[in-house]
């Protein structure tokens, strides 16, 4: 029972640390982009912080689900 609740914890932490990253990837790219011309893609430029923060969270969590 342990087992199947841990494997099931790790598929929902790779599925939101994917969902993070990818986000986090994608705001990385605003410097690239005209935001005169293109207004709307500054707007995930204000979220940027927030993913920092949640990407060093899931980098701890990570560290101690692989340590046990």
């Amino acid at each position: 029972m342990y087992y199947q609740r841990r494997v099931i914890w790790t598929k929902i932490l790779v599925i939101i640390t994917i969902i993070i990253s990818v986000a986090y990837l994608s705001v990385c790219l605003l410097p690239f982009v005209n935001t005169s011309e293109n207004w709307v893609m500054a707007i995930p430029g204000i979220v940027f912080p927030l993913l920092v923060v949640l990407l060093l969270l899931l980098i701890i969590v990570w560290a101690f689900m692989k340590s046990k």
